[in-house]
């Protein structure tokens, strides 16, 4: 099965994404990406409410690139195909690292595995079924890293939300 992964973000301040990456249960590494390839390989939302574009730049470590938010205040999605059913691992890691140059204000920058099957990439938006979205998330007085699994009711077929019970708070940010 192929999932899609989606990043979206609602920024005031910068921000850079330094590696998204995602490991079976060996260890084996499922998907990698560093965007050190010269180029973002990656699907831009065609959605009226994703108007700002990601950009790759030169990272905070030198020479390494990193996909940053060039515009503050915009909402961002992008999107890549990838091979990873969360259904087929007893143990699934999904990380990324997001740095965020004049700290996190009112925004939040999720990851999200969406739900197969999916092909147009350009067509992610907000409600789209997913299996995982992690990410930080703060705003008055929410402050919390949000992770969030969805999966069909066995007995209804029907999606259901399960959130972390006891979120942390985005380390650094008080």
């Amino acid at each position: 099965m192929t999932s899609v992964t989606m990043c979206r973000t609602r920024m005031f301040g910068l921000i850079a994404v330094l590696a998204i990456i995602v490991c079976g249960s060996q260890g084996e590494v499922l998907f990698l990406e560093t965007f050190d390839k010269g180029e973002l390989a990656w699907t831009h939302a065609s959605d009226e409410k994703y108007q700002g574009k990601f950009a790759l730049e030169q990272g905070v470590v030198e020479g390494d690139r990193d996909m940053m938010i060039p515009n503050e205040a915009k909402h961002y999605g992008i999107a890549q195909k990838v091979e990873v059913d969360p259904a087929d691992h007893d143990e699934l890691v999904v990380q990324y690292d997001v740095k965020y140059e004049h700290g996190l204000t009112c925004s939040g920058s999720y990851l999200k595995l969406i739900k197969s099957p999916f092909s147009d990439l350009d067509k992610i938006e907000d409600g789209l079924p997913y299996s995982i979205m992690f990410g930080p998330d703060r705003c008055g007085q929410n402050n919390r890293v949000h992770f969030i699994f969805q999966y069909p009711n066995k007995v209804t077929g029907e999606l259901q939300e399960h959130h972390m019970l006891d979120p942390p708070q985005i380390a650094g940010m008080d």
